[in-house]
């Protein structure tokens, strides 16, 4: 995703919300799976601000899916 922002190639932007989304849902994370699924929206209706925006919640979004499966395998490990 980032060298598809840097290249600012919004195509290859919604692919990758497109190609994300699934997996993202079969995992539980319904907010990444919500904010890809807005991205490769952007990417189809040509929104470059908007496909931006969405890029700037994905870091966060990311630290807490990880920190959930971190805390999951853990438990597991107990």
């Amino acid at each position: 995703m980032k060298a598809a922002q840097a290249e600012k190639d919004l195509l290859a932007l919604g692919r990758l919300g497109h190609k994300l989304k699934s997996s993202a849902r079969t995992i539980g994370a319904a907010s990444f799976a919500d904010l890809c699924e807005a991205l490769e929206a952007a990417g189809v209706s040509n929104d470059w601000s908007g496909a931006e925006s969405l890029l700037t919640k994905i870091p966060p979004l990311l630290e807490r899916i990880t920190q959930q499966l971190e805390n999951e395998f853990s438990k597991m490990d107990e």
